[in-house]
């Protein structure tokens, strides 16, 4: 599993309304509390600024709609 580290990119779970109808947006890592919590800045599209802390990174397979949870984004080969 990869690990966390200051600027990686995420992908995490989002209020629709603030990302134009869309539930997942990117976010960059803030700060690494251990292997699997981190604070994150999401970028919506638009012009809602969102601060995460203390979200879980969860592999692809394990992530579920809740919102405090965020994981990594698939590989494009």
């Amino acid at each position: 599993m990869q690990k966390p580290s200051l600027g990686r990119i995420v992908l995490t779970h989002v209020e629709p309304t603030l990302n134009n109808g869309e539930r997942v947006a990117p976010a960059i890592i803030t700060r690494v509390h251990s292997h699997a919590l981190v604070n994150l800045r999401v970028f919506c599209d638009g012009h809602a600024v969102l601060h995460l802390t203390s979200v879980e990174l969860v592999g692809a397979e394990l992530r579920t709609d809740r919102y405090a949870c965020c994981w990594w984004p698939p590989r494009v080969e």
